[in-house]
């Protein structure tokens, strides 16, 4: 057991080594690459961010490698950043400045150090899982756990490993959700359809009106106002009937005496002997 200790506790130390051997070629390597005149202030930034990761100290190391970096950026610095995040166990930032480092033409990378930075990749990627995603509408916009994500020109993302949420979403539909489990090494083509919005229906509106709701037809012989003028103009020619007849009658004859043409009836006591 302690010979194992030892012999891992050496190869360590050796790994340190080629790293820091590593680290100084590229701090001491001339810019070549576009003719390309190194930044005031780059060189000791990185200087000091060699003797962090030589000692260790990775957390220290990656922020100074990342702020020559940013004062210059280049392939060598790119790559240093990368293996700092692969010793903090980083491996989906590891692979993206890994894959950086391959492809950036400022101070691009020797055929040893591209060796080198493909196999680190292939470690790297033993702590990951791969997944291609399309989406439909193509519009898509596709995040992870709640965070943006910038698929490779191939449409594949690479996640940690365990347990992650995919979710899809575009302007005129539904958001669609997946579940995935990244094990080590997947490779897996995922294609996320998002259902288009439904319009809903709108409810027919009912109006509220004072009118009186049309009452059906009443037949004819059930109306009223028909037999009450039927009844007036019976009324009215029985009226006329009787009127004509009295009229067609013989007057009687009016009594003599009088210009007035009446009567006057004398009692007995009174009239002459």
């Amino acid at each position: 057991m302690v010979a194992l200790w030892e012999r891992e506790h050496v190869a360590r130390s050796i790994a340190y080594v080629l790293v820091f051997s590593f680290a100084v070629l590229v701090a001491r390597s001339p810019a070549h690459a576009q003719g390309n005149e190194v930044p005031a202030g780059y060189q000791p930034v990185l200087d000091e961010a060699i003797r962090e990761f030589a000692q260790g100290n990775y957390v220290e190391s990656l922020t100074l490698f990342r702020e020559a970096h940013a004062i210059w950026p280049n392939a060598r610095a790119a790559r240093a950043v990368g293996r700092c995040q692969y010793e903090l166990g980083d491996y989906v930032a590891a692979h993206r400045w890994l894959l950086d480092a391959l492809d950036m033409g400022v101070r691009p990378l020797d055929g040893a150090q591209r060796q080198e930075t493909e196999q680190l990749l292939w470690r790297v990627r033993e702590h990951l899982a791969r997944y291609t995603i399309s989406t439909d509408p193509r519009s898509a916009i596709v995040r992870v756990d709640g965070e943006l994500v910038a698929p490779d020109a191939d449409g594949s993302i690479v996640l940690s490993l365990g347990p992650h949420t995919l979710e899809a979403s575009a302007t005129g539909f539904m958001d669609v959700r997946q579940q995935v489990l990244a094990e080590a090494l997947r490779d897996e083509r995922i294609e996320l359809r998002l259902a288009p919005l439904v319009a809903s229906t709108p409810e027919p509106v009912v109006r509220m009106t004072s009118e009186p709701t049309p009452r059906a037809d009443t037949p004819t012989y059930k109306k009223w106002w028909l037999w009450t003028s039927v009844a007036g103009a019976v009324a009215v020619a029985a009226v006329a009937t009787v009127l004509l007849v009295r009229r067609d009658e013989p007057e009687a004859p009016r009594p003599a005496g009088g210009s007035t043409g009446v009567a006057i009836g004398v009692p007995g006591s009174v009239a002459a002997p």
